[in-house]
């Protein structure tokens, strides 16, 4: 169950990025199913020192929630991510001094660090470069064997039709995905 919901959380940060807002609290759900055994059904939350869309954060937030939901020898079926206390990053208000939690490294590096992996998961495919506790599954039809194939095959493509003096030799880069 950790792994869907890192990787649930890690496409919810993405989303929110997107839409520039931070969260203040992550609520993770799950069940069972309800035709085996005795259903089972949960949810907790986790609040943030302060709020945030980084990644890093915002899952580990997510897991100290699911954590709370875990039952042993309960078969889960769903899990859910959800974020509240959504707001825009401008009107971000600081945790008050001693206020311990979940805080996400600030400054101008880590934002630039999720928008770089966000481009690449938009460029190559969600998941190309995921969180490690959102596991490293079995491919999906049509894509590389993993994430980190994927783009070394396309850095090889790129480099083909090189010069002898290093140029490229043509339009060709690394802006085609591989398959």
């Amino acid at each position: 169950m950790s792994e869907a919901v890192a990787a649930h959380a890690l496409r919810a940060a993405e989303k929110i990025r997107k839409w520039q807002r931070v969260a203040g609290v992550v609520q993770v759900s799950a069940h069972s199913s309800m035709f085996r055994g005795v259903p089972y059904s949960s949810s907790a939350c986790v609040r943030l020192a302060e709020p945030t869309d980084h990644t890093g954060a915002l899952v580990k937030a997510a897991l100290r929630a699911a954590k709370r939901v875990w039952r042993e020898g309960v078969e889960f079926a769903k899990a859910g991510v959800i974020f509240h206390d959504l707001s825009t990053r401008d009107h971000v208000q600081p945790a008050p001094p001693g206020v311990c939690g979940i805080s996400a490294p600030p400054g101008k590096r880590e934002r630039r660090l999720m928008a770089a992996v966000d481009h690449l998961n938009r460029r190559h495919d969600r998941g190309t470069v995921p969180v490690a506790s959102a596991g490293m599954g079995a491919p999906v039809a049509g894509q590389a064997d993993t994430p980190l194939a994927a783009l070394h095959h396309e850095a090889r493509r790129a480099g083909e039709g090189k010069g002898e003096d290093g140029g490229a030799a043509g339009a060709r880069g690394a802006s085609g995905t591989a398959t």
